[in-house]
C-alpha cells in the first residue's frame, strides 16, 4: 500500500515536471510584445555599435597614414628650405661655385625631351623612378640651353664636360640646338675647356661633340652608326600563313604606311622616295658636322661612302676603329673616362669629385639669380609668346602628360589664353601623324584661339611633321621647318584585321539576323561588299577634305594639282619649301624671334614654354594617392598601382581612321 502511493507521488511529482517544462516551453516560443520591443532595441543597439566601431577604425587607419604621409611632406619640405637656403645664401652658393664647381658637367644618359617638363607630381614622380630604374638623368633641351646661356658668363666655370655615352633617341633638330648652346658660351667664354666624351658615339652624340674644343673617345670604342637607314618589317606572308586578312581602305597612292601588311617588300616607288630623303639628311647631317670641324665632314663622307672603303680602312688598323677614328683626325684623344676625369679635377683643383653636381644644380642657381634680377631691375614685359608642344603620334585619349592628344594640348592652350600677356603662340610640332578625329580637333581648338582670342599662332616644324600633323598645321598664320624636317604624307587610312579563314578552318561560323548588313560586326565572315563601299566613301571623303585644308590655307597651292603636293609623298623641308607647303626655313629660335618681333619690341617680349596640367578629378586623385603612398610603399609598387588603377584601356570598335606616315622620329 505504502509503496503504491509512493509510485502514485512519483508519478503526479513526474506529470506535474512535464507540464512546468511544457509550459516555459510554450513562454519561451510566444515572447511577450514587451520582450519583441526589448530584442528589436538590442538588435539596433548592436548594428549601431558595430557601424560605430567600424567608422572609427576606418578613420583612425586614416589618421595613421595621413601622419606618415605629413612626416614624409615635411621631410620633403625640409629637403626644399634646405635647397634654398643653399640658393640663397651667397656664402655658399660662392663656396659651392668657385674649386668644385669650376667644371660644368653634363651627363647626357638616355633621350633629350624637347618639351617643357608638367611639373605635377605624379609625372615628376615618373621621371625620378625612370633615372632611378635605368641609372639615367631626365634631360630636357630648354634646361641644357638654358644653363649654357647663364653659365657663358660666369666666369667660376672653366669647363664644360660632355658624357655623351649613353645619348640615345636624339633627333638631328635638337643636336643642332645643344651645338648652337656650346657655340654660345664658347663665344662669350672663349678660355674654358669644352670636353666631349663617349664610350661609343651615336650619330647625334658625334654632331654634339664636333661643337666641343676636344673630343674623346674611349680606347675600345667606336661608331655606332655608319650612315642613315630606315627599314621596316613585312608581314604579308605571314597573314597568309596565319589566314588573316588585312582589312585595309587607303587614299593616296604613295601611303606607305599599310605596306608592310600587304607587301613582302618596299615597293618601288616609295623606295625611290625614301632614298632620296634619307639621301638629303645624311648630306643635312655631314653639313652639321662641317660646320664645326670641315675635316670631319670631309673625312665622313669618304669613310663611309661605301662598305667596302671602311672596311679597307679598317683593316689596316687591325679592326680596331677606335685607332682608326684617332688616326683620321675624327677623335683628338683615345683616353678612358676616369683618365678623362681625374685630368679635369688634377687641373682645376677640384677637393672633391665634381661630376655628382650636374648641369640641373646649375639650371636651378641660375634660375634663382635671373628671377633676382628680374626683381630688382623691375622690367615689366611687353608682352609674352607662349610655346606649346605636340610630340609623338597623334592619339584620342592618353593618361601621359606628354603624349599628343587634344586634352593635352587643350591644356596647354589654356594656360596660354588664361595670360592676357600672352600675345602670340608658337607651337613646336615633332610627329608622323596618327587619329585623324584627334587631329581634326587640335585644329579646331587652334582656329578657336585664332579667331576668337585673336591669338596668332605659328607652327615651328622640328623634325617630322608628316600627315596629321600637317593637317593640325593648316591652322597655323605661318609654318616654319627646320632643314632637316620630313613633311608632307597628305593621305589617309583605315586598317583592322579580318581572321575569318582562320575561324573558318577550326569550324567557328557566323550566322544571324539584322535590320541592315552594315549593321552587322562581322568576325567570322568577311566584310560583305556594302561595308567595304562605305569604309572607302568614308576614307575619300577624308582625304578629300584634307586636301581641301591645304588648299584653302596655303594660298601657293590653290591652283596647284593636288597629285604634286599629296597622295602621301614625304618632302624634305627645302623641297616643301619650294612647293609651298611651308612658308620659311628656320629653328625654333627663329620662329620664337619672329612671334617677339610681331607682338612688341624684341627684347622687351618673355618667351613661357607651356607644359600640360592635368586639372581633373581623376589628375587630383591620383596626386593624393601618390603623396600617402609615397614613403610607405616602394615606388616601382607605388607606379604599378598609380598605373592599375588611373590608366584607361583602349576599346576600337572598327578600323580606325588614321593620317599617319611611315617615316617615324628620326632618331641619330
Amino acid at each position: 500500500m505504502n509503496e503504491s502511493q509512493d509510485f502514485t507521488k512519483n508519478v503526479d511529482s513526474l506529470s506535474a515536471s512535464n507540464q512546468n517544462s511544457t509550459t516555459s516551453k510554450v513562454k519561451q516560443n510566444n515572447p511577450t510584445a514587451l520582450s519583441a520591443i526589448c530584442h528589436f532595441f538590442l538588435m539596433i543597439g548592436s548594428i549601431i555599435t558595430f557601424i560605430r566601431n567600424t567608422v572609427f577604425n576606418i578613420i583612425f587607419i586614416f589618421l595613421i597614414i595621413a601622419i606618415f604621409a605629413l612626416v614624409g611632406l615635411c621631410s620633403k619640405f625640409e629637403d626644399s628650405a634646405k635647397d634654398l637656403a643653399w640658393i640663397e645664401d651667397p656664402e655658399v652658393t660662392n663656396q659651392v661655385l668657385t674649386k668644385p664647381r669650376a667644371i660644368l658637367y653634363f651627363d647626357l644618359n638616355g633621350p633629350i625631351i624637347e618639351s617643357a617638363l608638367p611639373n605635377d607630381d605624379y609625372s615628376k614622380f615618373t621621371r625620378m623612378l625612370d633615372a632611378k630604374l635605368n641609372n639615367r638623368n631626365v634631360n630636357d633641351i630648354l634646361s641644357i640651353e638654358k644653363t649654357l646661356h647663364n653659365a657663358a658668363y660666369n666666369k667660376t666655370i672653366k669647363a664644360l664636360y660632355f658624357n655623351l655615352s649613353g645619348l640615345s633617341g636624339t633627333t638631328l633638330s635638337v643636336a643642332k640646338r645643344v651645338i648652337a648652346a656650346i657655340n654660345q658660351f664658347k663665344a662669350v667664354n672663349k678660355d674654358a675647356d669644352v670636353i666631349a666624351y663617349a664610350d661609343n658615339y651615336s650619330a647625334s652624340a658625334y654632331a654634339i661633340a664636333s661643337a666641343c674644343k676636344t673630343i674623346v673617345l674611349n680606347p675600345f670604342g667606336s661608331f655606332t652608326f655608319k650612315g642613315l637607314s630606315s627599314t621596316t618589317l613585312y608581314f604579308k606572308d605571314l597573314f597568309d600563313h596565319l589566314r588573316i586578312d588585312p582589312v585595309i581602305f587607303k587614299a593616296g597612292e604613295f601611303k606607305s604606311a599599310v605596306e608592310p601588311f600587304t607587301n613582302n617588300k618596299m615597293s618601288p616607288q616609295v623606295k625611290e622616295e625614301y632614298q632620296e630623303i634619307f639621301t638629303k639628311l645624311w648630306a643635312e647631317y655631314l653639313d652639321t658636322i662641317g660646320e664645326q670641324k670641315l675635316r670631319a665632314k670631309t673625312t665622313l663622307t669618304k669613310l663611309f661612302y661605301s662598305s667596302e672603303v671602311y672596311l679597307r680602312e679598317l683593316e689596316q688598323y687591325g679592326g680596331s676603329e677606335a685607332v682608326l677614328l684617332h688616326n683620321l683626325q675624327l677623335v683628338d684623344e683615345l683616353q678612358s673616362q676616369m683618365d678623362v676625369e681625374a685630368y679635369l679635377i688634377k687641373k682645376y683643383g677640384a677637393s672633391k669629385d665634381p661630376f655628382k653636381a650636374d648641369k640641373q644644380d646649375y639650371h636651378q642657381y641660375f634660375a634663382s639669380l635671373e628671377k633676382q634680377s628680374a626683381t630688382a631691375t623691375n622690367n615689366t614685359p611687353e608682352g609674352k609668346v607662349a610655346v606649346i608642344y605636340g610630340i609623338g603620334n597623334i592619339t584620342d585619349i592618353s593618361t601621359d602628360a606628354t603624349d599628343f592628344t587634344p586634352a593635352n594640348i587643350q591644356s596647354q592652350l589654356t594656360q596660354a589664353v588664361k595670360d592676357p600677356a600672352v600675345k602670340a603662340i608658337v607651337f613646336y610640332i615633332n610627329s608622323g601623324g596618327g587619329s585623324v578625329t584627334a587631329s581634326e580637333k587640335i585644329r579646331n581648338m587652334l582656329l578657336h584661339v585664332k579667331h576668337k582670342k585673336n591669338i596668332p599662332i605659328y607652327v615651328s616644324m622640328n623634325s617630322l611633321c608628316a600627315s596629321g600633323a600637317y593637317w593640325i598645321s593648316t591652322a597655323a598664320d605661318k609654318i616654319f621647318a627646320t632643314n632637316e624636317t620630313i613633311t608632307g604624307s597628305i593621305g589617309v587610312f583605315a586598317i583592322g584585321f579580318s581572321a575569318h579563314r582562320l575561324l573558318n578552318e577550326y569550324g567557328v561560323y557566323q550566322d544571324g539576323v539584322a535590320t541592315n548588313d552594315l549593321a552587322t560586326v562581322n568576325i567570322a565572315n568577311p566584310l560583305s561588299p556594302s561595308q567595304v563601299r562605305a569604309q572607302y566613301l568614308e576614307v575619300n571623303s577624308i582625304y578629300e577634305n584634307f586636301v581641301g585644308l591645304v588648299k584653302a590655307a596655303r594660298t601657293p597651292l590653290k591652283n596647284v594639282d593636288y597629285h604634286k603636293f599629296a597622295e602621301g609623298k614625304v618632302f624634305m623641308a627645302q623641297d616643301a619649301y619650294n612647293l609651298g607647303l611651308v612658308d620659311k626655313l628656320g629653328t625654333l629660335e627663329d620662329v620664337i624671334k619672329f612671334a617677339k618681333v610681331k607682338v612688341g619690341k624684341l627684347n622687351k617680349v618673355k618667351v613661357e614654354h607651356l607644359a600640360p596640367e592635368d586639372t581633373s578629378s581623376k589628375g587630383a586623385l591620383r596626386d593624393l594617392f601618390l603623396s600617402v603612398g609615397s614613403g610607405i610603399v616602394p615606388d616601382i609598387y607605388l607606379k604599378a598601382g598609380l598605373d592599375l588603377l588611373f590608366k584607361e584601356p583602349k576599346i576600337l570598335e572598327k578600323p580606325t581612321v588614321m593620317a599617319i606616315s611611315q617615316v617615324k622620329d628620326v632618331a641619330f
